[in-house]
């Protein structure tokens, strides 16, 4: 008999855990709908910029203030990989000067 009431118990533990593990996720989603709908431009200028129009991940979690450092980090990045992205310009010279 005092097996079966430490299952029942053991039962019960898995239940209440589960059942938790349900509101925490349905909170997280609750959340992430409420930012993407107040922040919705800073989220689609965000998409504009990403190289496959799409967040990166955890961004609908954060709040305002970093959604716009994340952004603006992001945009600063940007502008320094594309100084680095561009055509070498000695390899141009010497592509041209063997024409």
């Amino acid at each position: 008999m005092n097996t079966l009431e430490e299952e029942k118990k053991i039962e019960s533990q898995r239940k209440i855990a589960s059942i938790k593990a349900k509101v925490l996720t349905i909170a997280r989603f609750n959340r992430m709908l409420k930012n993407a709908k107040e922040n919705q431009e800073l989220l689609t200028k965000a998409k504009k910029y990403s190289a496959d129009g799409k967040l990166p991940q955890g961004t609908l979690l954060k709040t305002v203030d970093e959604i716009q450092s994340d952004v603006g980090q992001f945009l600063a990045l940007r502008k320094i990989d594309s100084d680095n992205e561009k055509f070498p310009l000695q390899a141009y010279k010497r592509r041209e000067s063997e024409k």
